[in-house]
C-alpha cells in the first residue's frame, strides 16, 4: 500500500497485489471497510475468508511473448447521456444490454481493425473476465478474500466484425455473458483455469454497481462524509499479448463509464485517433509506455 499526499491538497492512496491472492471486488471492499472503521461506522462488506476456488500453485502459466512489445495505456471516459444514446441505437438488435456490453463490443470491434488482419474465413477472439461471486448456487459475498474471476473466450467470424453492425457484436456479448453456467465456472477453476493470457482480454465490473443506490462500490468509500474518491484506476502489471480492456464504474455514477485500454504503443496510437470512438465524444487520458 502507498499512500501520498499532495502539496495543493488531497491524497493518492495506491493498492496492490497478486491477481493470485484478490481480486478487485475485494479490493475495493477492504478499502471501504478501512474507511468505516475509520469514521467508527459498521463494516458494511466484511471479510470471508473460505478456501480458495482455484489452488495458485496449479494453475497453469502462460507463456510470455518472444518478443514482449513497449505496452502504452490510455482512458477513456463516456458520459451517462452518450451511454444512454448507444444502448437506444441497439436496442433492437439487444434490448437488456448492459454499458459493459457496448463498450466491450465497441472496442473489441475497434481493436480488430488495428491489429495485424486476418481472412474473412478466420475469428476474432475476445476473452472475458468477469465476477462470479453470484453466479454459483452458494454465492459469495462480495468481502469474499480471495480470487473469483471467470475467464471466458468468445469469437466472431471476421466477416461479422467487419461489416459495422455493432449490435449483433453487443448482442454477442450479452448472450455470452447471460449464457455461462456454474457448471462452466468449476470445470475452468478445475483444471483449465487461466489469468490474464495472451489474447485479448476485456474485464467487466458491471458487478460492482448498486442499481440501488446508484453508485458503485469503487466510489464509496469515505473517509469523511460525502468526500468520495475523485478517480479510480486499475492497472494490471506485466500484461503482454494482445493487451488488456477494462470496463468500470464512473464517478458520476448513472451508466457513466471509464474505459482503460493497454495495448502495444502503435496499436493504442491508431486506437486513440479511432473516429467511431470520437464521436462519442470521452475524456481521453493518454499514459506513456509501461515497462516490463
Amino acid at each position: 500500500m502507498q499512500i501520498n499526499s499532495f502539496q495543493g491538497g488531497g491524497v493518492a492512496i495506491g493498492i496492490s497485489c497478486s491477481h493470485m491472492v484478490a481480486d478487485l471486488t475485494f479490493v475495493a471492499s477492504f478499502f471501504k471497510s478501512w474507511t468505516e472503521v475509520h469514521r467508527h461506522l459498521p463494516i458494511t462488506h466484511p471479510p470471508f475468508v473460505a478456501p480458495n476456488h482455484a489452488d495458485a500453485e496449479s494453475l497453469p502459466r502462460h507463456a510470455k511473448t518472444d518478443s514482449p512489445r513497449n505496452m502504452a495505456t490510455a482512458t477513456f471516459k463516456f458520459s451517462t447521456s452518450i451511454i444512454n444514446q448507444c444502448l437506444t441505437k441497439v436496442h433492437d438488435t439487444c434490448p437488456n444490454a448492459t454499458p459493459f456490453d457496448f463498450l466491450a463490443a465497441l472496442f473489441w470491434s475497434r481493436i480488430a481493425r488495428v491489429k495485424p488482419p486476418k481472412n474473412h474465413h478466420q475469428t476474432q477472439s475476445l476473452c472475458i473476465c468477469t465476477d462470479f461471486r453470484s453466479l454459483i448456487k452458494a454465492s459469495l459475498p462480495i468481502g469474499y478474500f480471495g480470487n473469483a474471476l471467470h475467464f471466458s473466450m468468445l469469437s466472431q467470424k471476421v466477416e461479422d466484425m467487419e461489416s459495422g453492425q455493432l449490435g449483433g457484436i453487443v448482442s454477442a456479448v450479452h448472450g455470452h455473458l447471460g449464457g455461462l453456467s456454474e457448471e462452466e465456472i468449476w470445470s475452468t477453476n478445475e483444471g483449465n483455469y487461466c489469468m490474464y493470457g495472451t489474447e485479448l482480454t476485456c474485464v467487466c465490473m458491471e458487478h460492482l454497481v448498486f442499481e440501488e443506490e446508484n453508485e458503485s462500490l469503487l466510489y464509496a468509500a469515505m473517509f469523511g462524509n460525502n468526500e468520495k474518491p475523485v478517480h479510480v484506476s486499475c492497472r494490471v502489471g506485466n500484461v503482454d499479448g494482445e493487451g488488456l480492456i477494462t470496463v468500470m464504474p464512473s464517478s458520476v455514477g448513472g451508466l457513466s463509464r471509464t474505459v482503460m485500454v493497454m495495448l502495444p504503443e502503435e496499436e493504442l496510437a491508431e486506437l486513440s485517433k479511432d473516429e467511431a470512438i470520437l464521436e462519442l465524444e470521452p475524456a481521453m487520458l493518454l499514459a506513456g509506455c509501461v515497462d516490463h
